[in-house]
């Protein structure tokens, strides 16, 4: 006699695209605080703009370290993460922050 028929389905269901992509990659963007109020504004409404121009299921969260050190964790609206946004990234934020693509480990 052979294994019972519960035995003969796969062990674990086919994946799923969508809910992989939402939970495995993500987007941390970190901007500094300067003196230049301007300047800062101007450096987070390019963000938010090169965002906008890349929407997705991808998490992104912007942590501005103000002058006196504490660091602020907001999150942004969801995007495509792809090489190109993230080079976009990293020229609007320049010496004044860091963009960091986030994977998952599971």
């Amino acid at each position: 006699a052979g294994p019972p028929p519960a035995d003969d389905h796969p062990p674990d269901p086919p994946p799923r695209r969508r809910p992989a992509a939402r939970s495995g990659t993500g987007l941390r963007i970190l901007l500094q605080e300067t003196d230049d109020t301007q300047a800062d504004q101007e450096r987070l409404r390019q963000v938010i703009m090169l965002l906008r121009d890349y929407p997705g299921e991808d998490a992104v969260t912007l942590s501005i370290r103000q002058q006196d050190g504490v660091e602020v964790d907001l999150a942004l609206p969801r995007a495509r993460v792809c090489p190109e946004l993230l080079s976009r990234l990293r020229s609007a934020v320049g010496a004044w922050g860091r963009v960091e693509a986030l994977r998952a480990t599971a």
